[in-house]
């Protein structure tokens, strides 16, 4: 059963009564539309030693091979330094908790990209449906 609910800053949500949620202490939840990406130059542009490698948006820098879970999203929609939960949906495992850190040029409105350490790799590496958790 879905239902729509309103969170503290207005915006409408819809959420699937059936779902349990995986946490809580969270403000809302957004299901989202999802893709991935790395630190590859095909991902990012940038290779291990070029300026910037590896640093977000917001300034934090992703060390490769540490699997950190980072996000990157429309600060519209949730600012970044927010931190969050990922519910994989239909099948997709959850991704977990995670920082909203990074934004992207086509990550707008309801689309939310996951970090993973390497290229093609991991349930992640596809498109698909999250339910975000953003939490207090």
């Amino acid at each position: 059963v879905a239902s729509n609910v309103i969170s503290r800053d207005g915006q409408t949500t819809t959420r699937n009564d059936n779902i349990e949620a995986p946490v809580s202490g969270y403000t809302k939840t957004i299901d989202m539309r999802f893709t991935s990406y790395c630190l590859c130059k095909k991902c990012c542009g940038k290779s291990p030693g070029d300026k910037g490698y590896g640093v977000t948006a917001s300034g934090y820098v992703i060390t490769p091979g540490k699997n950190e879970k980072i996000v990157a999203v429309d600060p519209k929609v949730i600012p970044l330094g927010t931190k969050v939960y990922v519910q994989g949906l239909n099948g997709t495992p959850d991704y977990g908790y995670a920082l909203a850190a990074d934004k992207g040029g086509a990550i707008k409105g309801n689309r939310i990209d996951l970090y993973v350490d390497e290229h093609g790799s991991g349930p992640w590496w596809t498109v698909g449906q999250v339910r975000v958790y953003v939490l207090d």
